[in-house]
């Protein structure tokens, strides 16, 4: 008898849990970033901060245990390219910038929710500004 209520408890405790179907439980409603935005760096090179987000449910709490997608666009990469919440619904990645002057992208998606986007600018060291000079030879 003992077996049988236990898992009879067990079912029960399942069920309240939405069965592990994936489709019952909270879905990341906002995505926000929470820090790396408008970084500026070398050509090549990796940021110095990570790029952040925060995933909120429908009623504004925090997600913990949500897969965050980070997409690069522009050139570079980041490390790691997806990301689960931690208990304070963050989810982090590094940076690092293509070889090429100019605006890099990055957006950051889990679920259904509206992706956030980081930009950074990429310089390329060494001379900024060329100009023509003429002589009055």
């Amino acid at each position: 008898m003992k077996r049988f209520g236990l898992l009879l408890l067990g079912v029960l405790a399942t069920a309240q849990c939405g069965g592990g179907d994936g489709g019952t439980g909270p879905n990341p409603s906002t995505i926000t970033v929470s820090a790396g935005n408008g970084q500026v760096g070398a050509a090549g090179t990796a940021l110095p901060e990570s790029l952040a987000v925060i995933v909120h449910d429908q009623g504004g709490a925090v997600m913990s245990g949500v897969t965050v997608a980070f997409t690069v666009t522009g050139g570079g990469s980041v490390s790691p390219a997806s990301r689960v919440t931690d208990a304070l619904g963050i989810a982090k990645t590094r940076r690092t910038l293509g070889p090429n002057a100019g605006t890099q992208t990055v957006t950051a998606s889990a679920g259904n929710a509206t992706p956030a986007q980081f930009s950074a600018i990429s310089q390329i060291n060494g001379a900024v500004n060329i100009a023509n000079t003429t002589t009055g030879r």
